[in-house]
């Protein structure tokens, strides 16, 4: 049987935080326009700073301080895709439990421009490629990102609320927020042996 140490797939992260930073890295990858110019976000915080450091553009990735789990499995579920060897006693992965956890994506902007250019972007990027009511592939609304830290599983991501945050103090310290609410969810799953069935045919000779 392969040793557990030669699994290739690893959790580095419990998944309420692997959900954020799956989040976080795609953001990073972002590219906006505005005011003549094109810019990605300067930081991606996991907690939002004080502060907007030298001017630019940031964004932070607050995930809530607990996961639900409204679809719990009645039995442990191998998923097939995960079986090391494949058709051989080895290892993968079972899912428990269809998780959910809500998150909060706030933005700050050095103009109202960037803002502007910042929420326009977030919002088409929560609809995958090609998705509507007459998708024959039936891909839904939301964006699939994969768990590096997480067993290389994916998470869904859906845009609940977008809300442009402007004050009195906002205004007078030139600081352009907003902030999105999202639904993630993303499957519990637990590292387990994987034995292959083995079936057995008795011939009878008459």
């Amino acid at each position: 049987m392969m040793p557990r140490e030669m699994y290739s797939r690893r959790q580095k992260l419990d998944l309420r935080l692997a959900i954020a930073a799956a989040l976080a890295e795609y953001l990073r990858t972002l590219k906006f326009s505005a005011d003549g110019r094109t810019f990605k976000f300067a930081s991606v915080y996991d907690s939002w700073p004080n502060w907007l450091q030298g001017g630019q553009p940031s964004a932070a990735v607050l995930p809530d301080d607990k996961l639900v789990y409204p679809r719990t499995q009645r039995a442990p579920v191998l998923m097939e895709e995960t079986w090391e060897p494949v058709g051989q006693a080895g290892w993968g992965l079972y899912q428990l439990a269809e998780a959910t956890c809500d998150m909060q994506l706030l933005v700050r902007a050095a103009t109202n421009g960037e803002r502007s250019a910042i929420i326009a972007e977030v919002e088409n990027a929560f609809v995958a490629a090609g998705a509507s009511g007459n998708d024959e592939a039936g891909r839904r609304v939301g964006l699939v990102l994969p768990m590096p830290d997480y067993y290389q599983l994916d998470a869904r991501f859906t845009l609940l609320e977008q809300r442009v945050l402007d004050d009195a103090e906002t205004a007078a310290r030139n600081r352009n927020e907003a902030m999105f609410v999202l639904a993630a969810q993303a499957p519990q799953v637990r590292l387990d042996m994987v034995r292959p069935f083995v079936g057995r045919v008795e011939q009878t000779v008459s």
